[in-house]
């Protein structure tokens, strides 16, 4: 599934990656994001994404420099979109292959080389 997200500002991703370790171990944020593709090498960019140069960047401005990457251009209320992808497991409750909550598969051999039950 894909979701799309309209951004105004850079906040909502910023405030949702974990500050520490701990933090991401207890669910509380996502893992820092990394810079890659063309364009990150394009503007300089490599390692782990720092708030200010995403934050620059959302806001039309160069990561490192801070230089007005889009002048001239109209006034933006999105800035950006965050997509997000997600696989969904399948259910299948009618199928006495999986579990009752119909995600973890069960299948076990037996001697006979059938399913347990």
């Amino acid at each position: 599934m894909l979701t799309l997200t309209a951004l105004t500002d850079a906040e909502y991703l910023i405030s949702s990656v974990a500050l520490s370790i701990d933090e991401y171990y207890a669910g509380v944020g996502e893992s820092p994001g990394v810079w890659t593709g063309k364009w990150a090498g394009e503007l300089g960019l490599s390692g782990v994404v720092e708030a200010e140069q995403l934050r620059a960047l959302v806001e039309g401005r160069g990561p490192l420099d801070g230089a007005e990457l889009l002048a001239g251009a109209r006034a933006r209320s999105v800035r950006a979109f965050d997509m997000t992808f997600s696989a969904h497991l399948c259910r299948f409750p009618h199928n006495p292959g999986y579990a009752e909550d119909g995600i973890m598969p069960k299948w076990r051999r037996t001697a006979q080389g059938r399913p347990a039950q």
